[in-house]
Order: C-alpha cells, then sequence, then structure tokens
C-alpha cells in the first residue's frame, strides 16, 4: 500500500490539513496508519512518502504502531535538481518510510520479485565460485591522492583510472 500524507508544512492547497500542530498531526497518523496495519495481508507492505519536516517523527511513530522489527527502509529520494535559493540549505529530497506487516526478513521472500537478470554474466575461466562479468575498473571523482594501487593475482600492480577510461578488470585477475 502507498500513502502520501499531508507534509505539515501549511504549503499545500485549500481545504487540506497540511498546517496541524505537531501533536495534532502526530495523533490523526496514528488513527490512519492503526487503520492501514490493520487493512494489511499478512505479506503486505505500507510505503509513505514524506519530507524532512516530520519523517523523523513519523519513523518514531511507524515504530511504533507496526513494531521496529517490521522497518523494512527508509529510502531517500531526489525530488529535485535545481537549487533551492529560498531556503538557507534548499531540500532537494524526500523519503519514503517502507515497513512491512510481517516483519523485514520474511518480507524479503515474499515482495514481488524481479525475474533473474543475469544478462553479461558468464564463467569464461571455469571460476568455481560461477558466472561473474568484467566491470569497469575506474575511479569517479578521481583524485591522485585518494587512489590507492590493486594488486593482482600475478603480482603486478594496477593504478584505478578516470571514470570514462574504460579498464576493464575482471575478478579472475585479481586477488584480495
Amino acid at each position: 500500500m502507498f500513502i502520501d500524507p499531508p507534509y505539515n508544512t501549511g504549503s499545500a492547497f485549500t481545504h487540506y490539513d497540511d498546517g496541524l500542530e505537531h501533536s495534532l498531526w502526530l495523533t490523526m497518523m496514528r488513527d490512519r496508519l492503526e487503520i492501514i496495519r490493520n487493512l494489511l495481508a499478512d505479506e503486505g507492505s505500507l510505503w509513505i512518502t514524506i519530507d524532512d519536516n516530520e519523517a523523523h517523527y513519523l519513523k518514531v511513530l511507524c515504530d511504533e504502531v507496526f513494531g521496529r522489527r517490521n522497518f523494512v527502509a527508509n529510502i531517500v529520494w531526489q525530488k529535485r535538481t535545481s537549487r533551492e535559493n529560498r531556503a538557507a540549505v534548499g531540500s532537494a529530497h524526500d523519503h519514503l518510510l517502507i515497513y512491512a506487516k510481517c516483519g523485514a526478513v520474511d518480507w524479503k521472500s515474499t515482495r514481488q520479485l524481479l525475474p533473474a537478470n543475469n544478462a553479461g554474466y558468464a564463467n569464461p575461466d571455469n571460476d568455481p565460485r560461477g558466472e561473474w562479468r568484467s566491470i569497469p575498473f575506474s575511479a569517479q571523482g578521481h583524485r591522485p591522492n585518494q587512489m590507492y594501487k590493486i594488486k593482482t593475482a600475478s603480482g603486478d600492480f594496477v593504478d584505478p583510472q578516470k571514470a570514462g577510461v574504460g579498464a576493464l578488470l575482471s575478478r579472475s585477475t585479481w586477488s584480495i
């Protein structure tokens, strides 16, 4: 189930409870969360979008209503890419709180899983650990003072290259 409750900022449209006193907002949310908890199927989950104004209070409230073990994740998503000059620090993100009625561990096995996508994986060197794929061996935000050499299985040392250079390092050529 997905809900997008009032963010309680007072900036929404007319006839929308979006500027309640904090304790009233929490009470309103508690009532709704308890109803949702009772309506959810055992394998169901609740996804709630909220901003920084109430996100952390809502997390504590959801912990009380659903139980802390039922917390799955707090996903931070970027809601804007442009700069916000009206605030001291502009908020470019919102939160997505996720709770599972059966608990995070059990929910993992019942959620709608995507079909396996093994594109690009192979085992050309018959590695006993199974299929693998080559990945770019590059460093995003390359800074020489933050790079270190990697020793390969042959004893050679390899330097990370700047992103976009396209150097590849297969799993079979490095050791940890």
